[in-house]
């Protein structure tokens, strides 16, 4: 295989790890990625994390569920 060849198959298996990334922003609540968040992203996992601190009280509401279950795709953990 030469060098030509060899440039095509990476550049195939790059699209492929590419289009199998989960590209959603799982990142956001999770704290091994807070120094990574710029400024907007800092504020809004701020104001979500102060949710998180009040879910005790919050699971009472009917909605909780699936606000929860957005909070865990945006990276907090579950419980």
């Amino acid at each position: 295989m030469d060098t030509a060849e060899r440039a095509r198959c990476l550049e195939v298996f790059l699209d492929l790890v590419s289009a199998r990334v989960d590209r959603t922003p799982g990142y956001l609540l999770d704290e091994r990625y807070s120094g990574l968040l710029g400024d907007a992203d800092r504020r809004l996992a701020k104001h979500l994390t102060g949710i998180l601190e009040d879910a005790e009280s919050l699971q009472e509401c009917a909605s909780w569920p699936a606000l929860a279950e957005l909070l865990h795709s945006l990276g907090a953990p579950r419980g």
